[in-house]
């Protein structure tokens, strides 16, 4: 297996979008009823930074950061995933913590949510060191979503 991290493009989201984790795409359509492809397009056009994860070519996953903040201590981290996370997980999980150093370099407070039903993806945020809140109805129906937080 051959695997690399490469500046995000529109390619990729045009790759991954057929092939989005369920969860990923049930997640998108909770917090703003958008579609896998329209979901990674609003990202990457959001994002100042922006990578996609390729495992033999094929992209695994997406993720980037936008900031929140005018004075641009705070950033919103995101990531759609495939199977292919699921596949090489450990490679995956190695490959966390020095982006999220990155990020934390650029953005010292980092903030976003997290559909509650996404259980997979909320254990690896506590895994990565986040404080995660008690769930509340967020987006267009009111599903449960977790606020996720790092640093101040």
């Amino acid at each position: 297996m051959e695997s690399r991290v490469v500046p995000a493009r529109f390619e990729h989201a045009v790759a991954m979008a057929p092939r989005m984790r369920a969860a990923d795409c049930a997640e998108c359509w909770a917090i703003a009823n958008v579609e896998p492809l329209e979901a990674l397009r609003i990202s990457l056009e959001w994002s100042l930074y922006a990578w996609t994860w390729l495992v033999d070519e094929q992209p695994a996953c997406m993720f980037g950061i936008g900031t929140t903040s005018l004075i641009g201590n705070a950033g919103s981290p995101w990531l759609l995933s495939t199977d292919l996370v699921a596949e090489h997980r450990v490679t995956f999980l190695r490959g966390c913590k020095p982006y999220l150093a990155h990020l934390r370099g650029k953005f010292p407070y980092l903030h976003n949510v997290v559909d509650a039903r996404y259980v997979t993806c909320v254990k690896w945020l506590k895994r990565l060191g986040f404080v995660v809140h008690d769930a509340e109805p967020i987006g267009p129906a009111g599903a449960l979503f977790h606020r996720f937080e790092i640093g101040e």
